[in-house]
């Protein structure tokens, strides 16, 4: 399946503010992976038990390169990220464009399509972040 970046803009706006989660595993992959040595309480914070959040400085991701509009950890960043613009809205109990992503039209938005990416994103959410949903 083509992601969703494949078609993106890369304008970053969904790199600012971020309040990206992040399970165990993710950390473990940014940590062995990234270039420099870096430790899991520079890029994240623990939520509870099991789940994690990014970290924003200057009200941007952690990894996101303000200067040159690029990720630090886009060949192997977090699972949401991926999924992004696409994600599950808690208080409607479903998935949906962000309707903050000034590209929304540029997204396949086939309700087949839809459809398969929300079963792999719920399954990501309850098995990897161990979030409650429905």
């Amino acid at each position: 399946m083509k992601s969703n970046l494949d078609e993106c803009k890369r304008c970053g706006l969904c790199c600012l503010n971020t309040e990206m989660l992040l399970s165990k595993n993710e950390i473990t992959v940014i940590i062995d992976k990234f270039p420099y040595k870096i430790t899991q309480k520079e890029f994240s914070t623990r939520l509870n038990e099991t789940l994690y959040q990014l970290i924003n400085i200057d009200g941007h991701c952690f990894f996101y390169d303000i200067e040159l509009g690029t990720c630090e950890i886009y060949d192997f960043r977090p699972q949401g990220c991926e999924f992004y613009p696409f994600i599950y809205n808690q208080e409607k109990q479903m998935c949906e464009f962000d309707s903050e992503c000034p590209n929304i039209n540029l997204f396949n938005q086939d309700d087949n399509k839809k459809e398969i990416l929300c079963i792999k994103l719920r399954k990501f959410l309850r098995e990897q972040l161990k979030v409650q949903i429905t």
